[in-house]
């Protein structure tokens, strides 16, 4: 098995974060990535059967996207949380949405963690105002004006989140912090209905080659089961304005082989059967968004 450099760091932060009591949904390409491991170690043990039967390898990533509780952003949580990471070696960037350690001197390399918010119906945050594609947009509570700098955090408020909380998958997790402690445990992760939402809208709006590579990879180690899920999630959904939003993203770059989605996947993505993939992604999220 492979282990990622970053993997002992994560264990690091699931290990602290459970002495507050303060859960976390690991996002992004690492949980992808872990998800992937998993699904290769359930194949080979013919625990599970997916949709394809090549599925690409996940890329490695150096950073871990998080979502936290939204209570983590109210007090007293807040404040537990920002201590916690101080006590990690984490220090605030990019107006307190990103915590990076340096883990060495000598080669500057970093750690870090960014902060990621789905946007609730809830009067005590307020999130900016929506600017053009790929532009950074806060959540933050509404006491936050009252708060020090050592209580300050905020999230990036990521609407295409919508179904963060809705059936997490638990992965189990081996490996050893960085102090050398064996860790046998488990670390929570989207949903792949939530991951697909969030992977094609960046594909949408930021146009990174490894987002559209992570979209056919999400679809790709679905499994039957899952399959079915995606569905009832994408029902349970239906008429919410960000999926209508990612319908259309699927309908401009994936609905068809000869689409710029499918293209740049093509190009990166050896073997991609690409016509099962645009069959797939349509039916699950039609143009209509219904």
């Amino acid at each position: 098995m492979t282990y990622l450099p970053i993997e002992p760091y994560l264990i690091e932060l699931i290990e602290r974060m459970a002495r507050d009591e303060i859960s976390f949904i690991l996002a992004g390409g690492l949980g992808i990535y872990l998800k992937r491991r998993w699904v290769n170690e359930q194949v080979e043990s013919r625990l599970r059967k997916n949709l394809f039967d090549v599925v690409p390898d996940a890329r490695a990533t150096d950073d871990i996207d998080t979502f936290f509780q939204l209570e983590a952003y109210l007090q007293p949580t807040r404040s537990k949380l920002r201590r916690a990471l101080e006590e990690l070696g984490y220090e605030p960037r990019t107006n307190y949405l990103i915590f990076e350690k340096t883990l060495s001197d000598e080669t500057e390399q970093t750690i870090s963690i960014d902060l990621l918010a789905p946007v609730p119906d809830d009067s005590r945050f307020k999130v900016d105002k929506p600017g053009g594609p790929g532009k950074v947009r806060r959540l933050s509570p509404r006491e936050h004006k009252s708060s020090p700098a050592s209580e300050q955090l905020h999230g990036y408020a990521t609407p295409e989140a919508f179904a963060i909380d809705e059936r997490p998958q638990s992965l189990p997790l081996l490996g050893r912090s960085p102090n050398g402690e064996p860790y046998d445990g488990f670390i929570l992760v989207p949903h792949p209905f939530a991951s697909l939402c969030m992977k094609i809208k960046a594909a949408a709006d930021l146009r990174a080659e490894k987002h559209a590579q992570d979209v056919y990879l999400l679809l790709a180690m679905l499994d039957e089961q899952e399959w079915d899920e995606c569905n009832e999630l994408r029902e349970q959904f239906r008429g919410h304005p960000e999926l209508r939003s990612i319908c259309q993203a699927v309908t401009d770059l994936f609905c068809t082989p000869d689409q710029s989605g499918c293209i740049t996947i093509a190009r990166n993505t050896r073997g991609a059967d690409l016509r099962s993939f645009s069959e797939l992604i349509r039916e699950l999220f039609p143009s209509s968004g219904s």
